[in-house]
């Protein structure tokens, strides 16, 4: 059902991104993987509000 429209665990998710993912039977760890260059500009995006 969720795979059809999906918009409450769209919303839950942030995007359809990760439907679309497990949709296309991807697996967790190349799930994962896929996140890694949002998480390398967040972290450098929240660097300066660091404090220690």
């Amino acid at each position: 059902m969720w795979r059809k429209s999906g918009s409450t665990f769209d919303i839950l998710a942030g995007s359809n991104t990760l439907r679309n993912q497990l949709s296309q039977g991807m697996s967790a760890p190349d799930i994962l993987a896929s996140w890694k260059p949002d998480e390398a500009e967040f972290n450098q995006q929240r660097r300066p509000f660091l404090m220690y």
